[in-house]
């Protein structure tokens, strides 16, 4: 989804299934993360986070893992140069 208000600025929207282990192959396209709904474990730099509905955290390290407790939905907000169809085939690896 484009943002209205920052043209350079993309929206994407995810949904991680609960019990979901996720980690960021790269973060060069990644900005803000703001969870909608559910509780979402995030761990970059060392450090974890905890987001629950309405929270938010933006990201500025290359290692990130996470794994979700509840089905969680997020909006991740790109630069709209970053992101190409290449990247949203690689974004996210679950396992």
């Amino acid at each position: 989804v484009e943002n209205r208000d920052n043209p350079d600025e993309v929206i994407v929207f995810f949904y991680i299934p609960k019990d979901s282990y996720f980690t960021l192959k790269q973060r060069f396209y990644i900005g803000c993360m703001t969870c909608l709904n559910g509780v979402i474990e995030i761990t970059a730099n060392g450090i974890t986070s905890f987001l629950e509905s309405y929270s938010k955290i933006c990201v500025d390290s290359d290692d990130v893992q996470g794994k979700a407790y509840e089905n969680t939905y997020l909006i991740v907000t790109s630069n709209k140069s970053e992101w190409s169809k290449d990247t949203q085939e690689h974004v996210v690896q679950y396992q």
